[in-house]
């Protein structure tokens, strides 16, 4: 069984298909999870825009993550199945594992420096600057950089995404 599997500073894109637009994470057997600091970007064309998670046997950290699309539905997926339509809901699910995550409407264009380019450093006045929460008490341990190395948080407060701006 594999254990500790941390998918940190992410961008992940769905697709654009016509019935769902979705980002899944599928690990069967897997224990202990941890999904922190990612944009996840949910567009397209589909009615149903989501994020999923499945088949997690046992902690799964959700954390410092932005969901991007102003009509999305959020997925948890366990041995029960909950469904959740905002980032107020996902985080009240389970508290101690899931919190920092926030979901925008805000333009691509004013979030990230060139999301055309796949350049999804942040901007000022993007939503995720100082939105995000210490991830030192996590089981899997602290998220201490960003994708460029850089240390965080460098302010008040942790960003959310894949850059600390």
């Amino acid at each position: 069984m594999t254990k500790n599997v941390r998918i940190i500073n992410n961008t992940l894109l769905s697709g654009s298909m016509v019935s769902n637009n979705s980002v899944n994470i599928i690990m069967p057997t897997v224990d202990d999870v941890q999904i922190a600091n990612n944009i996840m970007i949910l567009t397209g064309s589909g009615q149903k825009k989501s994020f999923q998670a499945y088949d997690i046997t046992t902690i799964l950290d959700l954390i410092n993550n932005l969901f991007i699309n102003d009509s999305l539905e959020y997925y948890y997926i366990s041995n029960t199945g909950q469904l959740v339509t905002d980032t107020s809901a996902l985080n009240a699910l389970n508290p101690a594992y899931y919190f920092g995550n926030i979901s925008t409407a805000q333009a691509l264009n004013q979030l990230f420096v060139d999301f055309a380019m796949d350049d999804y450093h942040l901007i000022a006045g993007s939503d995720a600057i100082d939105s995000g929460f210490d991830t030192s008490p996590l089981l899997l341990g602290e998220v201490t950089e960003d994708f460029d190395g850089e240390a965080r948080p460098k302010s008040a407060a942790y960003d959310i995404g894949y850059d600390e701006y």
